[in-house]
Parts: structure tokens; sequence; C-alpha cells
């Protein structure tokens, strides 16, 4: 809400010219009304005249001013504020009537009053939509009656309700019924009419707001009707009070400028005046308001969104997207830097899709890139998600995104395949549209849901980096080195040239986005040159003009025959397909046998050492059982012996005689030595079965454990044998394939290795380049072959974009997706995605691509997420931040108020780093000088944009010094050296130092007496100031062309490049802050020195900014040249 659009820039004036923009003074005529110059200028037949009123300018500077005195001070000390906007604006007719719909209440100017005239509070915030509403009702009671619409709730005397149905209960009947007295009563009746009932009906519910706009305004613009001032009017004339006729004069514009001021409470806050009138000379039949103005529409969306997320009506990428922190599953990360076989085992062909971006053959993705579009493929092909790259500065963020439209348009190709006929494509009329100025009405056919789901938006938070991806894609320059082949699918080349107005190869992309865009896509890609007469059916051609799609297809119904073969088309694709599948096939058995090998080695390895357990516990055994020998050869000896001396004794028995004669002493004697022999034989003989059994146990152990050996030794010379195979087989793909295998050992460092581009030799890309041309050959086809049905659809979308027709949400589906068939990917910003989309709910589109996401405040992408079943989020935490008009302070106080977690605030998080939460395969990033880390989704790591040292600062300053790899290869010299111009003055103006600006127009003469190519030289700085006075310089010096192009702000230059940098510092010598707000993060410095190719170059005071944080690396990195 505190986000307003700005109101569009004064232009001189100029005759003949179809658009004026000025500002209308009080004393002045309106330029509606008789006697201005405007009414006498010429203009197309069939074309009128539409005005913008915007009333009430004030600064965006004055907004963040008054915030910053209510909530506290700023932390930011540059923050964009520049820009006017306005209290309301008002669309009027060329009869200087109000055209319904037209009126729009500022919410910026609306919040701010209440935000900063009471405490904040839960119910402060609540009711602009309500305001507005009645706003605008109230304008359109303005509006004559046979210009109103009637909807079908109005004829039955209902109405659908909405935002705004408290005010509309209180103020509808009297305003109604004041409104048309209005039109039927003299001047004074309709006056006091309107002004007592509005007085009654609103004041006390809104304070006054839409009060005076349906009290005084309405008032002092309804005048007596034509007829009273005709003094030759009839008595039944003047006694039947006709309709008034309104007098919108620039002093009652002025006048209402100051009652909206007072109302909402913002007069000495804003200091807003004046009336600014935008004057488009407009075909006749688009006669409808244009409500791009003022508010932003992401507001609204994120309400109605919100609305979705309470009754549960979510998709996967949203939910996942809105994952609470502490719902995170961090254990399920894989660091693909720690855990490269993961990145290994992702690259292998059986992942890759089978179509690729035709370009250079000889340029395919590396490592990192691939590993990205392969995991972008595998998790979102088959379910809906999120996935999140993280692309730091030159790593190929747009062909990163171009491979992945070629892996959708492959699968929505494969579905075509399998149609019987393209009929099949379509399902039954879903109703009739009203179309063109006689209002034909126009069928509207749905599309099979087989062919849905493949619609790619591509959203960014701004109009250029929009056009940088979707006005790159068709250029010639997307597909340089397999130009020709490209050129030869002929995907509508002529039409794509003269959609994108340059030299194109295919109809694969479109900007879309704010109603311009839609307009200028709309009628050159229908209508190509070919002017629409009343009737759509006859053209008048330009035999030397572009063919639009709407001759191209009326062309094919006539002559089906000049069409393509359908049955021709669908075997020429899958030919192709099935030819890639062999050679990728081919490759996989290759990554199959490096897979296999690592196996082996792992296998052998284990081999061996299950071999050398096995034997030296066999070693082990033959000794015990040398030892047990041993002691059963002693244990055998003693009982021998033992068994002799038994034996001896047992024949020396005393008779009878010697007993007597011994008194019977011998035989006890002998007795007891009997005794002992025998006890003694008896544990020699048992000792010796003892040790026998020992030594039969370990002959039976010795026994087992040689068959253990063998058997390891069998399986040694197995897992030798598979090794030597897979060997073999790696061997080949090394030979075959030279330098497209990803085995790390095969590279000197990891650096190279990321540089590898795995699988990718000339032959296989080439034939997935080729697959993707018969894919669009086959999408072609298609279209043409059904060209009466998708021309039916065409020419409501055509409808749909100039903002001619509103169809059901069905039919409107059906009319986008039949735009998606022949346009795969359209881009728009955010803060368009909502108007641009109308009528599309949950999931009704396939993809979402966000470029530059870090640029992206978290809240932006809700509304794209909502739509769509699946997203990739691109972009850089570390590199611009989202552009976050609000002051810090007032952030917190809002997001306190609403009970948001800090995590979700716009100046410390962007939509990148929500997203980066959520993926699985990324890295943990080193912040410099700090412990901590942040991780982000699946790296980019190959740079291939700066020279040194540009890039070491970078990758230093914002990614630990390793994320990122040096892969630039320029060609040739390039005059001069890198350097820092040290520039010690104490003087200056604001931020501007005009000694800087003495130094920078020194170098300009510097690098013409070089022969630089000035318009590949960009000069930027942290600050306003010293962009305006670097451009005031380089105008006088260089010229306002280049001045205008070509300087600018940090911010201006995300996501370009340039050969030469130049960095104009500034900031005034006292004014520390400054330069601590420009060192606070490494997000400035890195944008900065990253746009730069060839040359660097800092102007600024050294000692002042050398020891500031990451600007101390900078310093290090340049050598000082001290300016005098």
């Amino acid at each position: 809400m505190l986000s307003p659009q700005d109101v569009p820039k004064k232009k001189p004036y100029r005759r003949g010219a179809h658009e004026q923009i000025f500002d209308l003074d009080a004393g002045e005529l309106a330029p509606w009304e008789s006697g201005h110059p405007l009414l006498d200028e010429p203009i197309p037949p069939r074309y009128t005249w539409q005005f913008t009123v915007y009333g009430g300018l004030y600064s965006r500077s004055a907004v963040a001013e008054a915030l910053v005195e209510a909530f506290g001070q700023d932390t930011r000390e540059e923050r964009p504020s520049d820009g006017r906007t306005a209290l309301f604006a008002l669309t009027i007719d060329a009869d200087g009537c109000l055209i319904e719909n037209g009126a729009t209440l500022s919410a910026c100017a609306w919040t701010l009053g209440k935000l900063t005239s009471s405490r904040l509070d839960p119910n402060t915030l609540d009711g602009f939509d309500e305001e507005e509403r009645a706003f605008a009702e109230a304008m359109d009671k303005l509006v004559p009656p046979e210009r109103r619409s009637s909807t079908d709730e109005e004829q039955n005397g209902t109405r659908t309700s909405g935002p705004f149905d408290r005010v509309v209960r209180a103020f509808g009947d009297r305003l109604k019924s004041a409104g048309i007295d209005a039109w039927s009563a003299g001047a004074e009746a309709a006056g006091t009419a309107v002004k007592t009932a509005t007085e009654t009906a609103v004041g006390p519910v809104l304070g006054g707001v839409a009060g005076a706009a349906a009290g005084a305004f309405t008032e002092s613009v309804l005048g007596p009707s034509d007829a009273e001032n005709d003094d030759t009017a009839s008595e039944t004339t003047t006694a039947q009070p006709s309709a008034p006729r309104l007098l919108v004069t620039a002093s009652a514009l002025h006048d209402f400028v100051a009652e909206m001021a007072a109302a909402l409470g913002v007069r000495d806050s804003l200091n807003a005046t004046g009336v600014r009138v935008r004057c488009r000379a407009i075909p006749i039949r688009d006669d409808s308001a244009d409500q791009d103005f003022l508010n932003s529409h992401i507001a609204n969306d994120l309400s109605h969104v919100a609305d979705a997320v309470a009754r549960d009506d979510v998709g996967a990428a949203l939910r996942n997207y809105l994952t609470d922190e502490s719902a995170l599953d961090t254990a399920r990360r894989v660091d693909v830097r720690a855990h490269p076989d993961a990145v290994i085992t992702g690259v292998e062909p059986q992942h890759v899709p089978a179509a690729r971006w035709p370009g250079d053959p000889g340029k395919p993705l590396v490592l990192s890139q691939q590993f990205a579009v392969n995991r972008v493929v595998r998790e979102l092909k088959d379910d809906a998600g999120l996935f999140s790259v993280n692309g730091p500065p030159g790593t190929g963020k747009t062909t990163l995104l171009r491979d992945v439209l070629s892996a959708i348009v492959l699968e929505r190709a494969d579905r075509l395949a399998e149609l019987a006929s393209p009929s099949e494509g379509f399902t039954e009329r879903l109703e009739l549209v009203p179309v063109g100025p006689k209002k034909i009405p126009t069928p509207v056919y749905g599309v099979s849901c087989a062919l849905s789901g493949f619609e790619i938006v591509l959203a960014t938070a701004t109009n250029d980096a929009a056009k940088n991806v979707t006005a790159e894609m068709p250029g010639i320059d997307a597909v340089r080195g397999y130009t020709d082949e490209a050129l030869d699918a002929d995907y509508f080349t002529d039409l794509a040239s003269h959609v994108l107005d340059a030299e194109a190869w295919g109809l694969v992309a479109a900007t879309l986005g704010n109603l311009k865009y839609r307009n200028t896509f709309a009628k050159r890609f229908w209508w190509g040159n070919y002017r629409t007469s009343q009737n759509e059916d006859s053209q008048d051609a330009d035999p030397s003009g572009a063919v639009g799609m709407y001759q191209l297809l009326k062309e094919a119904a006539h002559d089906p025959d000049a069409v393509d073969d359908w049955d021709t088309a669908v075997a020429e694709f899958r030919r192709a397909r099935e030819e890639v599948e062999r050679l990728a096939e081919a490759r996989q058995h290759a990554a199959d046998a490096i897979t296999a090998e690592s196996k082996c080695r792992r296998r052998w390895d284990e081999a061996k050492r299950a071999f050398a357990d096995a034997d030296a516990l066999c070693a082990l055994v033959r000794k015990d059982l040398a030892t047990s020998d041993a002691e059963v050869r002693r244990a055998d000896r003693v009982f021998r012996d033992a068994d002799d001396d038994y034996e001896s004794h047992l024949r020396h028995r005393p008779g009878l005689w010697v007993a007597l004669a011994t008194w019977f002493r011998a035989p006890r004697e002998w007795q007891a030595k009997h005794e002992r022999l025998e006890e003694a034989r008896d544990a020699a003989k048992k000792k010796l079965r003892d040790t026998e059994g020992t030594q039969e146990e370990l002959q039976q152990r010795l026994s087992a454990k040689l068959t253990e050996l063998q058997k390891a030794e069998d399986a040694r010379a197995a897992v030798s044998y598979e090794l030597d195979l897979a060997q073999g087989q790696v061997t080949q793909a090394r030979d075959r394939w030279p330098g497209r295998v990803p085995i790390p050992d095969d590279f000197s460092d990891d650096d190279e290795f990321q540089k590898c581009a795995p699988w990718s030799d000339e032959e296989y890309v080439t034939a997935r380049n080729r697959l993707f041309l018969k894919a669009l050959r086959l999408h072609r086809a298609f279209i043409l072959h059904s060209s009466n049905r998708i021309r039916s659809n065409l020419s409501v979308m055509t409808e749909i974009l100039q903002g001619n027709a509103k169809p059901s949400s069905a039919a409107r589906l059906a009319a986008w997706q039949s735009l998606f068939l022949v346009v795969p990917m359209i881009s728009t910003t955010f803060a368009s995605l909502p108007r641009l989309f109308t009528g599309l709910g949950r999931e009704s589109l396939g993809w979402l691509l966000v470029d530059e996401a870090g640029q992206a405040t978290p809240q932006q992408v809700v509304g794209g997420l909502w739509r769509c079943q699946r997203a990739v989020v691109v972009g850089d935490p570390q590199q611009l931040e989202p552009i976050v008009t609000l002051p810090t302070s007032a952030q917190h106080a809002l997001r306190r108020h609403h009970q948001v977690d800090e995590q979700w605030t716009p100046e410390t998080t962007s939509a990148q780093g929500v997203a980066d939460r959520l993926t699985r395969h990324g890295t943990a990033l080193q912040l410099q000088d700090s412990d901590e880390q942040v991780w982000v989704g699946a790296p980019l790591r190959v740079h291939r944009r700066c020279d040194r040292p540009m890039f070491e600062v970078s990758n230093d300053i914002a990614y630990g010094g390793t994320l990122m790899v040096y892969g630039t290869q320029h060609t040739g010299q390039f005059p001069d050296e890198n350097r820092w111009i040290d520039v010690r003055s104490q003087i200056s103006t604001g931020h501007w130092v005009g000694d800087e600006g003495n130094a920078l127009t020194a170098l300009f003469e510097q690098l013409v007496a070089q022969e630089v190519n000035l318009d590949d030289v960009r000069v930027i700085s942290p600050f306003r100031d010293v962009v305006r006075g670097a451009k005031s310089r380089l105008s006088a010096h260089v010229g306002s062309e280049f001045a205008k192009r070509n300087v600018g702000t940090v911010h201006t230059v995300q996501g370009k490049e340039s050969d030469v940098i130049v960095l104009v510092l500034g900031s005034a010598p006292k004014s520390s802050g400054a330069r601590q707000w420009a060192a606070e993060r490494p997000n400035l410095l890195n944008v900065a020195v990253s746009r730069a190719k060839r040359r660097f170059y800092v102007v600024g005071n050294r000692q002042l900014w050398k020891d500031l944080r990451f600007f101390d690396r900078l310093a290090a990195s340049l050598p000082a040249h001290e300016w005098r």
C-alpha cells in the first residue's frame, strides 16, 4: 500500500503526437474543453482522445520523510524514493465525461494519513478497500447513465459482495438516486441532491473522503444542460429539465485536490498539489479506463491469496514457500561442494533432458549448470513444488533458463506426438465471447488436459529484467553457432522478428506485463502488418510487411495441404527422440562403467583385504598346528615311556614267597608303585588324546581357512576381471569423448573439473539441439492443423490482452493455454502479474520462473506461486537486495502490528532467500568476516564474465573466495589498466564532489583517445546526487543520449554488463554515515564490480573509503592514481 506507482513524466508538447503529458494549471482550459488546441490535432480514423487526470502530485520522498517522522530514523542512508505519484486519478473521455471504473484513490496517501494521524492499533489500516470502492462508486455516479454498464447482478437487483460492502450499504441507495436525479433535473437541483445525499450517507461512515468526492466535486462539475444555455430553447425544453452537462474544469480539479488532501489528512505531510493530464489517442472501441496507475496491484492480490490460504486453497509451490523456519528438514540437505559424488551422479545422461537449447554445440552447459537443470526437471517434472538456483554474477542464469524451457517444450511435444490427430488437442466449446467492434460471438474451446501444465511465466521485479530474458531468447544471437539449423526450423521466424522488432529465429518467448507491452504484442503478434478494419475478417495487407498469426492461421485453414503433414512431423520428432535416446544410452553405459569402476575398486580393495585376512588366518592356524604336532609327539613319547614303565612293572610283580619273606612289605610297595605308574600312564594317555584332539581341530580349521582363502582368491580374481572390464570401458569413454567424462581425477584440480561439460560431446549435443527444433516443428504443425479452433481462442486472447474482453475464468484459461501453445514463455513484472492473469485461479498455469529473485521481496512472488504448479526461483541474495521504499522503522512497526516473523521483513530477506531454505541440493556459503553460514540453492559456479581482479574481488567479498570458479575467456588486448583514481576534495554538493566530476571527464577523454567504444562504458554510483552530477557533466562532454542511457545508480545495472565500468563514489567528506551504509553489506559493491568485463575504474577519495568493509578488498586490488 505504501509502494505507489509513479505518474508519467511530462513530455514536451509535439504537434501530431498521439500522446501528450502536461501539467494543467487552474486557469487553463482542460484538453477536453472546446477551444483547447489538442482537439485540433489530427488523429487516425476511428480513434478518439482519452484523458487520465492525476490529481494532487507529491514525491515519494515525502512519504519516506513522513514515515521517518512517525516511526523513527531509517537505517538505510540511500533509499530509492525518486519519482512522483498522486492522490487520485480519473479517466475522462473526449466529451469531458468520466469513464466508468476510471477513478482510483491513492492507497499510499490514505495509509499515510492513517499512520501519521493516529496511534497504530489493530484497526488503523483496515478499510482502505471500502473507502477506495466508495470513492470509485462516487465518481461513477458522474458517468452519464447511457454510458454505464450493467451487470447481471444489478439487473437481478443484487450485487456480488466485495470489500466495500460497509460503505455501499450506507451510501449506495441515496447516491444512486442522487445520481439519477442529477441527470434528470437542473444543475442547482442536481448539485443539491447529490451533495445532500453524499453528506448524509457517506460523511459519518468515511470521515469525509468519499463525501468530499461525491459532494464538493460533484456539485462543482455539474452544470446546466446545453439546452438551458440555449437562448432559443423552447418553453417545452425549459419546462422539462434535461440532463446537465459536465463542467470538469481545471479549476474544479484543483479545488478537488485541496479537498482530497484535507480529507486524507496529508495536506501538510505530502504537500500534494497540481494536476497532470495524460492525453492518448485510442481506438474508439477501446473506451474502457486503464487503471494501471497509482496503486500496486500486489496488495490486492496478496489479500486475495491470503483468503485462499485461510481456506487451504493453495498448491505445493506456495505451500512449500510458506514453510516456517522451524519446520525445515535441514538434515536432508546435500552440500554439493562437500559431496561431489552427488553432482557426478546427478549429471549422468539418464538425468539429462533429451532436448536442449539450440545453441553452439561447442559451448554446452558446464557441470553446475547441467546439474541444476537436471535437478529442476527431475524434481518438478512429475510433481508440483519449488526449486531454487543460486546464480552469482556471470555464471549463466539465463543460459540455464533456456534449457529449462527446452525441457518443458519437449515434454509437451511428447504429449502432442501421442495425439491421433491435432483435433484431439481441444475439447468442447466453453462459451461465446464478443470480439471486435461488431462484438462478433467467437467460440472458445477447451484445451486438452494432456497439453496443459506446460505454460511458462517468467516474472521479475522490473521490466528491464524481464526483457533481458524474453527479448534475448527469440533473438538471433541466442542461437549463434547453430543459426542456420534454427532458422531452417522456421518456428514462425518472420513473425518472431516482427514481434521482437529485431532479427529473431523463433517465436519462443514474448514480453508482456504492463498495458503498453500487452498492446504492442497483441497487435504485432495477431495482426502483423495487417490493419484491421471494422470487420475483423476484412484485412488490408501490406505485402512487404510481416504476416500476423491471424493471417497465418487463416491461410492454413484455407489451404491445409500447404502445412507440414501431421504424421510426418510426428514421425520426424520421434526419430529425433530415438536418436537422442540411443546416444544417451551409449553414454549412460559409460557412466555406468564409471560407477562400476568405482564400485569395483571398492570391491577390489575389500577382496584384497579379505584375501590377506584369510591368508593371515591360515598362517596362524598352520603355526598353531605345527605347535600342536610337536605337542602330540611329545605327549606320545611321554605316554609310551609311561606305558613301558607300567608294563615292565607289571611283569615284576612279587610272588608269594617274596611276600612271605618280606612279611608282605614287597607286595605293598609294588602295589603302591603300580598305582603311581598306572596313574602316570593314564595321565599321559589323556594328554596324548587331548593334543591329538587339538591337532584334529586345527587341521579342520586349517582346511576351512584354506577354503575361505580360495574363495577370497576367486573373488579377487572376479573383481579384478570386472575392474579391468570397467576400466577398459572408462578408457574407451575417455578416448571417445575427451574432456566430457566427469571424472575428477582426470582434471588438474576442482576448478578445472567445475568447467567440465559432462557428457556433452558434439554428436550428443547436436542431436539434442535437433530434437528441440523438431519439437518446435511439431508444435508448428499442431498449431496450423488446429487453425480454426486455435484461431478462435487466440482471437479472444488478443482481446483479453487489450482489455476488450472479459470471458469466464474457464474461457480465459483456455485462451491463455492456447497462447502458451504458440509462445512457450511470456514475461511480466510482479506488479503486472495480478492484472495480466486476472480470473486465473490456484495452479491454473504450469511453470513460474522467477529471475533476479534476490531483488524481489518475499511478498512479491506469492501471487505467481499461487497461480502456478511449479516454480523455479533463480537469483542471488548476494547481489542487489529488494528495492523497498518503506523506511526500516516503518517496516518493523507494521510487521509487529501484524505479528509477522522478522524473517519476512522485506529489508532483511528476499524471495531468493526464502526459496533457498527449501532446496535440498545446495551449499553452505560462508559470509566474509563472520562465522555465520547461509544455505543457498543449487549454485552455478563457473564465472565467465569479468577479467581479474574484478572476479577475485566479487568472489572474495560475497562468496567466501571459493564458490565461484574463474572461467572468463576474453580474446585480444584491452587498453589501459584497472585503477583507483584518487580524488581528494573537501568540497561537495550533497554527495556530488565536483572534482570527481572533473576526474570523470578527464577519464572519458582518455577513453576516447584510446578508441574505446563508449557504448560499452557505463558510469555508476551508489548515490543519486552523484548520478545527477555525472549525467550533467557527461551530457555536456559526451552527449545527453549517452548520459541518459549509460549513467545510473548501481541498482540500474543489475543483470547488465559492459566492457568498462566507472564507479564514481562521491559522498560528502564529512558524511561517514553514507559511506558506512554503502559498505554495510557486500551486495552493492559486488554488483558494481561484477558488471565490468574488461576494465574497472574507481573515482573517489581513496583515503575515506579504503578501510571500509569490502572496499578494503577493492582498494588492495587496484593501483591508486592520484588525480590533480
